[in-house]
Formats: structure tokens, C-alpha cells, sequence
């Protein structure tokens, strides 16, 4: 697996689908990082949306400047 951390940018795999919709394309900023892969959010008209994807389901393509918050419900 790339050297992956919290805060990196990660980009979803055009294969990934995931429950909900299609995920394909995506940028995902990563918030955990396990043996398996990464958790991680992406931004949505909605809101965040947490996804889990598996090593081979994105590629690195940097580090986000700045990370969003989430408001608390």
C-alpha cells in the first residue's frame, strides 16, 4: 500500500461502488488508517459522507491544506 496518513487526499477507484451510490472518481481525505485500507470522508451537498475503502480501491494524490470540520448534531 502507498504511505498513507491521516489528512492525506485520496482519490476512489473507478470500480468502487459503495452502499448508497457510486463513489467512483471521488476525493475521500483520510481520517483513519488501518492494515486493510483507509475511513476516510468526502463532501457532499448533504453533508459528509464516512466511506471504508480496502487497499487497491484509491490511489494517494496529496494532503489536503486544510481539513473540514464536522458540525456536531
Amino acid at each position: 500500500m502507498e504511505d498513507i496518513s491521516i489528512n492525506d487526499v485520496v482519490q476512489i477507484s473507478p470500480e468502487v461502488k459503495h452502499q448508497g451510490g457510486f463513489w467512483a472518481g471521488n476525493f475521500l481525505t483520510v481520517t483513519e488508517v488501518f492494515s486493510w485500507g483507509v475511513q476516510g470522508f468526502c463532501k457532499t451537498q448533504d453533508g459528509f459522507a464516512f466511506i471504508r475503502l480496502n487497499k487497491g480501491q484509491f490511489h494517494k494524490i496529496g494532503r489536503v491544506e486544510w481539513v473540514l470540520q464536522r458540525e456536531e448534531d
